[in-house]
């Protein structure tokens, strides 16, 4: 068990020692934070020239396209510059594009049609790249407007379309939001030129994206979105998704809940939906009411659904089908990631073992199990790649893996985020080679960056309380605090496995009352075969990394720490 200490070991403040952990040095003014700077769009380049182009467009009453890329913040970018045009004009002619392919993305693959009579093309969330495509819809008369945030690769001054990017936006300091936020931008600069105040309608759709595709909340921009935007749902899909996930979310709209219980569902849904039925999510989103739904219950009951809960049912069957491929993928992937023990990543070519739909989904996991980053890749239909995902662990010793990816001259493309990617590789067996030779020094065992380091003994309540009132700050780029916790004692009569599966670990410190609990354990865990096995039942002491937090049971709370790792002191080992 690796583990390093950030800061100053201070549980004296809690949330002042954990933001100034994550670089936020005025945690007061981090904290009370109510909405963004609605004047940060004039940073970004090319943003007047976008306002120009949309206006002439709008003025002249062109048709506009809109790109839907098939990820949630492709889905609220896209329903964001929709619904923001018909604010300003309920009947303007606009065309929203899906992809015939859930896999596609932005316009390389020309995986999309478009109306004869669109003369502005609008692509939130993608497409900075796409060169050859903007060259070759000007030549066809369509102006292209780009609203991205992914990295620029290409030489965009050959490009002839507008492109709003705040990668390459030196005076735009926020690097750490998504396309929803750089369309919601571009929405505020057209309020600044037509005089109107409708992009504010918006914050719930950037919100959600952001959480979604997992930005930093680090930055104060991005975290004033996130607090207005969950404070004030407005979106009836997103709302008929919170209603419908109201077990597990509890009323709270939080980064924690969107993350495990709003982004899951939709994610799934896009994964595995038809063109078709996209193209329904999408009629959800922009609230087009004008259809009704038979649905035959297993009764044999017929009622009808609205689009609300037609798409939340489909969301919901669709993320019940991915969880069991991904689940019976992952028992096969386990033997043969163990066969490559000794490589430091992980290539495996799942053409016979996993459709192109799940391979991102599985490779997360993968890596997150192997503490090891990860490529899961398909023959691709050339015959003479593999193209699939790449996917690196929490806490990954290599904090930018598609930069390194992009460096083996075996890749051919690595596209993305720093651990979440498309990668293209043109030889398995040489890459295995060139990253074991290029990783030969680097030790990639998981190091955890703990925020405290304590005995078991000074554990009480009210750290759990502090640490549950500020549950909805954390999130991605600020994440809950870990604390190492020292000389935890294991009751050998307290101490029980439960659980449906009797895979969950749970017992007490008899002297604090905290409860300690480890979740899902594999059946060669060593603290579950400890308490199994304990016959005689004796004491002993492991240290732990852990979470804290409050259960609530029977309506009573009950501070309990969530153990992540762990390790047996002594003669338990």
């Amino acid at each position: 068990m690796r583990y390093k200490l950030l800061g100053r070991n201070d549980p004296t403040n809690i949330i002042k020692t954990v933001l100034n952990n994550r670089g936020i040095d005025n945690y007061e003014q981090y904290l009370s934070i109510q909405g963004s700077d609605d004047t940060a769009w004039e940073n970004l380049n090319n943003i007047e020239n976008a306002v120009e182009l949309f206006m002439k467009h709008f003025e002249l009453r062109n048709k506009i396209a809109i790109l839907v890329d098939p990820d949630v913040d492709g889905v609220c970018s896209a329903t964001i510059m929709y619904k923001y045009i018909r604010c300003i004009d309920e009947d303007y002619p606009i065309q929203l594009v899906v992809h015939e392919n859930n896999k596609c993305h932005g316009l390389e693959e020309e995986d999309y049609q478009l109306d004869g009579d669109v003369r502005l093309f609008i692509t939130p969330d993608a497409a900075s790249n796409d060169i050859n495509q903007h060259i070759r819809l000007s030549r066809l008369g369509i102006d292209v407007l780009c609203l991205d945030h992914h990295q620029v690769t290409a030489d965009i001054s050959q490009s002839p379309a507008i492109i709003v990017n705040n990668q390459n936006s030196i005076a735009y300091k926020n690097k750490d939001c998504c396309g929803a936020t750089i369309t919601l931008e571009f929405c505020r600069a057209v309020d600044a030129a037509t005089w109107n105040d409708f992009a504010s309608q918006f914050y719930d759709l950037a919100a959600v994206a952001n959480v979604a595709d997992d930005m930093s909340l680090k930055t104060l921009e991005t975290r004033g979105i996130i607090v207005e935007g969950t404070a004030n749902v407005q979106n009836k899909m997103l709302q008929a998704i919170i209603s419908a996930q109201e077990f597990s979310m509890k009323g709270i709209v939080s980064p924690f809940t969107i993350a495990f219980y709003v982004a899951p569902i939709i994610n799934a849904f896009l994964r595995l939906a038809t063109k078709e039925e996209r193209e329904l999510l999408m009629d959800g989103f922009i609230e087009n009411e004008s259809q009704t739904f038979e649905y035959v219950k297993r009764n044999k009951e017929i009622v009808e659904e609205d689009i609300y809960e037609h798409m939340v049912r489909l969301m919901k069957s669709y993320k019940g089908k991915q969880d069991r491929v991904r689940d019976k993928a992952l028992k096969q992937l386990f033997i043969m990631a163990d066969e490559q023990s000794v490589n430091k990543v992980v290539i495996i070519d799942v053409s016979d073992i996993l459709e192109q739909a799940y391979t991102g989904l599985v490779a997360i996991k993968l890596s997150d199990y192997i503490n090891r980053p990860v490529l899961l890749v398909r023959q691709m239909e050339s015959g003479d790649k593999f193209g699939g995902s790449g996917r690196a662990f929490d806490n990954c010793p290599i904090t930018d893996f598609r930069a390194l990816a992009e460096q083996c001259p075996y890749i051919s493309l690595a596209q993305g985020h720093p651990s979440a990617f498309g990668v293209h590789v043109d030889d398995i067996n040489a890459a295995i080679s060139w990253f074991n030779n290029e990783l030969k020094s680097i030790d990639m065992t998981r190091e955890y960056l703990v925020d405290f380091d304590v005995k078991s003994d000074d554990v009480w309540m009210r750290w759990c309380l502090d640490v549950e009132q500020y549950k909805t700050v954390f999130a991605h780029g600020v994440s809950a605090p870990l604390w190492l916790i020292r000389d935890v004692v294991v009751k050998g009569d307290g101490a029980k496995v439960v659980g449906k599966s009797s895979d969950t670990v749970q017992f007490y410190n008899d002297e604090t009352g905290v409860q300690f609990v480890k979740f899902k354990c594999d059946e060669d865990d060593e603290l579950l075969n400890a308490i199994r096995n304990n016959w005689d039942k004796n004491d002993f002491k492991i240290n732990i990394i852990g979470k804290l937090g409050i259960n609530t049971y029977n309506e009573e709370p009950e501070a309990q720490v969530i153990i992540v790792d762990y390790e047996l002191q002594g003669d338990n080992r």
